[in-house]
């Protein structure tokens, strides 16, 4: 997680364990997983109102669920085995 940490220019908790990333195709929600999967963080599920749309992050190691605020039936499989979670917000 050292290596982590200095590339990703703050310290992560090594506790941190699975981490979900709201906003998957949302600017700060991308930025987020690529930087977490490029310093080689094991464990990144990305949340995204249009999955279809993250084949680049699944290439890169990420899990892809269907996330979406106004859906609450998505939660469930998007939180199962989280353990941190980076919340991005949605503008309308």
């Amino acid at each position: 997680f050292a290596k982590i940490s200095s590339i990703l220019g703050f310290e992560i908790d090594p506790d941190a364990g699975k981490i979900f990333i709201t906003g998957g195709n949302g600017p700060v929600g991308h930025r987020v997983a690529t930087k977490l999967l490029k310093a080689g963080f094991p464990a990144v599920r990305l949340g995204a109102h249009h999955p279809e749309e993250m084949d680049d992050k699944a290439k890169e190691g990420a899990e892809i669920v269907k996330f979406v605020w106004e859906d609450p039936d998505t939660y469930s499989k998007a939180l199962e085995g989280i353990k941190t979670v980076f919340c991005s917000c949605p503008y309308h």
